[in-house]
């Protein structure tokens, strides 16, 4: 720093003791000045949040993200909603060419093991071809049978087939290994697939919202909804459920199907996102009464935040960001609705948040950053432009001075090319004038004038230095305290000494002398050394 500063110092007494040009010096000082302007109006606009807003980028990077998830999700939903409903189709076909003469009631397999059996058979491929080609975790098919009706807890226990991807922690396979969570293990045997460690025969419908009530048909459903999210019987496993209709001839419901979102696999997918403002989770959950409900939802890769995924969030808009609430601590956030229909016609949204702390911190920290590091700049450019006014401009008018005679020569320290060829052509033009020989019979007539003047007296003398100054007879009476009569006498007198006899001829005198630069040699100085001129 101190080379740095020695290195400046070196330039600016360079520029200092060179001749530089006046255009150079006013086009160094334009400069310095338009630097310190910008620094100014940099500083103030980092003050107003104007330039270099970092929420504004903190949106724009959340928005970026959100965009991408979205796109993503919607990818996946869409393909999950559209495999659920084609399974439904399918189901609903395989179902009914089932059924004994055409019967259209679900009850003819209730109590019936063996059809039961049978139709899982026939089931299973529409299954295995929806978990496949869908690219889920899990796909079901719950019907409105049990396999024995008198057995304790069958009220809420339905037969069915659910099927599960072995692995789910990483990328899906073409071919994923599957397993049995709800069916026959007949079927799971015959198939080749393994039980879950958690297999159970039939489905627990108490967990599966409105089911008796769609059944009943107490509860209209037409294409389908989203579950909140649902910890699977028995597991410690998360998932919510798309759950369409199994619809029959005559607008029948035999029961319910679709495909399951894996917690444990969005919270792969949707890995943390690294900013420099914190860590960006991606969240997918239903909003109730202006909150974001987390525990009802699917989070991604909490890594980096207090998040565990039971959290319920108010939100509340700003200009550039959403701020999330709760008793743990606050986030940044932007959230965007998702084309689903969850419960009870719930909406979902997908959201990206970033902890407030952290991102006020780099905040806070970028600002101040931006504003000592301006602020040095400006206040630096103020002190080289006052330095420069100082050492450009006040030469100048030294200069000035100078060539007016105000000054001795050469007191400036400071040589400035324009002025100074001004100030030598001045004073060659005025030393010709010295040096010209004047015609011969006008230097003989300002000779013998001059000789004349030297016979006036004081008062007469002290008149004609008035007419050198273009006063009048009145004005001159008055400047020296006499009446006009006796300036008129002395006038008289004037004239008579110097041989001329009108004020018109006496001012072509004057200004003979003037032109030659002699005025002094006829009317003198005054008391203080300095010509009336």
């Amino acid at each position: 720093m101190k080379a740095i500063m020695k290195n400046l110092k070196k330039l600016l007494q360079t520029f200092r003791r060179q001749n530089l040009k006046l255009k150079q010096r006013m086009l160094i000082y334009l400069i310095v000045m338009i630097l310190a302007s910008l620094g100014l109006v940099m500083l103030f606009s980092i003050l107003g949040g104007i330039v270099w807003n970092d929420k504004k980028h903190l949106s724009q990077i959340l928005e970026k993200q959100l965009i991408q998830v979205d796109q993503k999700l919607e990818a996946e939903l869409d393909r999950c909603a559209g495999y659920s409903y084609n399974l439904a189709k399918q189901l609903s076909r395989t179902i009914e060419y089932q059924m004994a003469d055409g019967h259209q009631e679900i009850s003819v397999f209730h109590d019936s093991p063996e059809k039961l059996v049978e139709l899982q058979r026939r089931m299973y491929g529409d299954l295995n071809t929806a978990l496949l080609m869908g690219d889920g975790t899990g796909v079901y098919a719950v019907l409105n049978a049990t396999v024995n009706s008198s057995l304790e807890g069958a009220e809420h226990s339905r037969s069915g087939l659910y099927l599960r991807v072995v692995s789910i922690n990483g990328n899906l396979t073409l071919m994923p290994e599957t397993s049995m969570f709800r069916g026959s293990p007949e079927v799971a045997w015959e198939k080749g697939l393994e039980l879950h460690n958690r297999w159970n025969l039939e489905f627990d419908i108490d967990l599966i919202p409105f089911f008796r009530e769609i059944m009943s048909g107490e509860y209209e459903l037409s294409d389908g909804f989203w579950t909140d999210r649902l910890q699977l019987k028995d597991t410690w496993e998360n998932a919510i459920l798309l759950c369409v209709p199994i619809r029959g001839s005559g607008e029948k419901i035999y029961g319910l199907c679709g495909m399951e979102l894996n917690a444990m696999h969005f919270n792969t997918e949707y890995a943390i996102g690294e900013s420099d403002y914190g860590s960006i989770v991606t969240v997918v959950a239903p909003l109730d009464g202006g909150k974001l409900r987390l525990d009802q939802g699917m989070i991604g890769s909490p890594e980096g935040t207090w998040l565990t995924g039971m959290e319920i969030l108010d939100y509340q808009p700003g200009k550039n960001l959403m701020t999330y609430r709760s008793d743990s601590g606050d986030f940044f956030g932007m959230q965007k609705k998702l084309n689903i229909h969850g419960v009870e016609g719930k909406e979902w949204v997908a959201a990206v948040l970033v902890p407030k702390e952290r991102s006020m911190q780099h905040i806070r920290k970028n600002f101040l950053i931006r504003i000592v590091v301006v602020g040095i700049f400006a206040i630096c450019m103020i002190l080289l432009a006052v330095y420069l006014s100082d050492k450009f401009v006040r030469p100048i008018l030294e200069s000035f001075e100078d060539i007016k005679g105000e000054r001795k020569e050469g007191s400036s320290e400071v040589r400035i090319a324009e002025l100074e060829e001004l100030k030598e052509f001045i004073e060659s033009k005025n030393q010709k004038l010295r040096i010209k020989k004047l015609p011969e019979n006008i230097e003989e007539m300002l000779t013998s004038f001059q000789k004349r003047a030297e016979s006036l007296t004081p008062t007469e003398r002290l008149l004609l230095k008035y007419y050198t100054k273009d006063y009048s007879l009145e004005e001159i009476a008055e400047k020296m305290f006499i009446s006009i009569g006796t300036a008129k006498k002395h006038n008289t007198n004037m004239n008579r000494k110097l041989e001329i006899s009108s004020r018109s001829q006496l001012m072509v005198y004057i200004e003979l002398f003037r032109r030659c630069s002699r005025l002094e040699d006829v009317i003198g100085e005054d008391e203080e050394g300095e010509s009336p001129l």
